[in-house]
């Protein structure tokens, strides 16, 4: 059909756009639900969605809950949303939701925010293509790092696309264990190793952009990484990693890219 054909033209594209690959030694598995309509436990404070099936099975995402004093926060998006509000209240709701670029804008980020009171956050320069997909944003990230008290920091990662923000979190419930949420910058293979998508909209990613936010991000220091997709309809993994896994994967596909 034109509908499987056009599909296929997609992945195509997709796959000849990805970076090359970089093996990181360890996948952390999420937990599945104890029930329906339950969020997964990842790790003490860290909760994710089920995983979403995208681009006709190509890819796989799942949105991301943190537990915070200052109040919760959601990271990147679920279709599925509202099966998890009563889950969601009884960790003390969503007081943030934050966007990683302009893909995880949809109705179902407005109804979030409806149901909790939150605030949306995105990067300015995705503010008008979020709001044609139906995201209304409440605040704009204008600075190339923003902190939230100690433990959670915003950067601008640009690249994929203009207005790619990524965010490190230092879980206070694992010693200030530190995730990397990348979204598509970096996203896990069938392999279960690490590539990046410079391309996948009508913006053409930019090179140059992607290089240093790739320097940014090699250079934080972070113990595990949780990319925005898993490719191949693969089950969406977090990978731990050391300083020296982070700087040779990363090494690696910054030469690619040169």
């Amino acid at each position: 059909t034109k509908l499987m054909s056009l599909l296929s033209s997609l992945l195509e594209m997709a796959k000849s756009l990805m970076g090359i690959s970089s093996v990181i030694p360890g996948a952390l598995r999420f937990h599945p639900p104890a029930l329906p309509g339950k969020l997964r436990s990842v790790s003490p404070g860290l909760w994710a969605t089920e995983d979403e099936g995208l681009f006709g099975g190509f890819a796989t995402a799942a949105g991301f809950l943190l537990e915070r004093p200052e109040g919760n926060t959601f990271i990147y998006s679920s279709a599925h949303i509202s099966r998890y509000f009563q889950h969601i209240t009884e960790l003390g709701g969503v007081r943030n939701i934050f966007l990683n670029h302009q893909d995880e804008a949809s109705p179902h980020v407005m109804e979030l925010a409806k149901q909790f009171s939150a605030d949306i956050w995105v990067h300015k320069n995705e503010k008008n293509i979020c709001e044609e997909k139906g995201t209304i944003p409440t605040q704009l990230f204008v600075e190339s790092i923003t902190k939230f008290n100690d433990d959670l920091t915003a950067f601008h990662t640009p690249g994929h696309t203009e207005g790619v923000v990524s965010y490190l979190w230092k879980n206070p419930q694992e010693g200030g264990c530190a995730y990397l949420f990348t979204g598509d910058t970096l996203i896990s293979t069938e392999q279960e190793s690490i590539e990046f998508i410079l391309s996948f909209h009508s913006y053409q990613g930019n090179k140059e952009d992607l290089i240093n936010s790739l320097k940014l991000l090699r250079d934080l220091e972070s113990n595990i990484l949780v990319p925005g997709l898993a490719n191949g309809g693969k089950p969406l993994v977090a990978m731990t990693w050391t300083a020296d896994d982070r700087s040779r994967v990363l090494n690696r596909l910054i030469e690619s890219l040169k």
